[in-house]
């Protein structure tokens, strides 16, 4: 075997809603949008990883100019387009129906306004994975799904990179980042040092993940510095910027034989969601009335001749389905 390739993905995790409202959401993810464009202007082997369709609308809406910057950066095979969703959603509370709306409208979006279609589900902030998501993410096109929680220290699981199954038998295959998927110190020898020790024996190939989130903007220009000169620095390893889709592609040779994990990926976070009933009873309340909604206009169609509001219906779900953030 080689020596070891260390995937270094660049990103900048963002709540759209936490600690803020969702309006310094958007105004956060346009800076951090545009920083990212700066450093991929500044540095040719650099690239950018991206995810949630609800993200570029607000560029598309609020900064065409730099909408257009990133859509030249897709089509050069810099920005790389992740998740497919329109948000990165709870993985647990949302009816199954919720989850194919997120990839629905989101995959819809990016092939009609970023001319792509994402191959890898990406939702590494999420707090637990319902067991039957396997069967969702491949039936809706997804080769491979990245998550980091539960962590190393709340599951055990017989692999990083492993076949998740669901009870229909449908499976994919999956990757825990091991530690952090942002970064907000400098020199990332000891993160990479971590990473590499997670690596499993079997696969030559493991990512990193790297970059200020939450406010932060993303890899900065002393990160991406800091990376170049540890690759000049490892002879033993090959450290290079990359992207989710590149380490799925490296690693397709060799993943026939990894394990297979034919359960719930939990827990994280035991609780965070228990003192939140009324939210949660509104919320499905709403994605009940929008199922009963939708017949009502297929059958006032069909008996009354009268049309389906279709693209009201396709707000409702969206505007739902932002509301699902993790």
């Amino acid at each position: 075997m080689s020596k070891p390739t260390i995937h270094m993905i660049g990103q900048a995790h963002l709540d759209p809603v936490w600690l803020w409202r969702w309006t310094e959401g958007r105004a956060e993810a346009l800076a951090t949008s545009q920083s990212a464009v700066d450093r991929l202007r500044e540095t040719p082997d650099f690239h950018f990883t991206r995810g949630e369709a609800q993200i570029y609308a607000w560029i598309e809406e609020e900064n065409p100019p730099l909408f257009a910057e990133i859509r030249e950066l897709i089509q050069a095979g810099r920005w790389h387009v992740v998740n497919g969703m329109v948000i990165q959603p709870d993985m647990n509370l949302p009816q199954g129906e919720s989850f194919v709306r997120q990839i629905l409208l989101g995959k819809r979006y990016m092939r009609e306004h970023l001319g792509v279609e994402p191959r890898i589900a990406y939702c590494v902030d999420s707090f637990g994975h319902a067991g039957t998501l396997p069967q969702i993410l491949s039936k809706c096109g997804f080769d491979a799904y990245v998550f980091m929680r539960p962590g190393l220290h709340e599951k055990t699981l017989p692999a990083q990179t492993f076949w998740w199954q669901a009870p229909d038998g449908s499976r994919i295959l999956t990757f825990r980042i091991a530690f952090n998927y942002e970064t907000r110190v400098v020199d990332h020898r000891a993160h990479i040092e971590r990473t590499l020790a997670a690596k499993q024996d079997v696969l030559n190939d493991v990512m990193c993940f790297f970059g200020v989130g939450n406010h932060g903007g993303g890899p900065t220009k002393a990160q991406i510095e800091n990376v170049q000169q540890l690759a000049g620095e490892r002879k033993d390893l090959n450290i290079v910027f990359s992207w989710p889709d590149a380490y799925f592609a490296a690693v397709a040779g060799d993943v026939a034989g990894l394990p297979t994990v034919a359960e719930e990926l939990q827990f994280h976070a035991i609780g965070c969601y228990s003192v939140n009933s009324a939210l949660k009873r509104s919320h499905r309340k709403a994605e009940c009335g929008l199922l009963f909604a939708e017949r009502m206009a297929v059958l006032a169609e069909h008996w009354a001749g009268r049309p389906a509001p279709l693209e009201q219906l396709r707000a409702l779900w969206w505007e739902l389905c932002f509301n699902q953030f993790s």
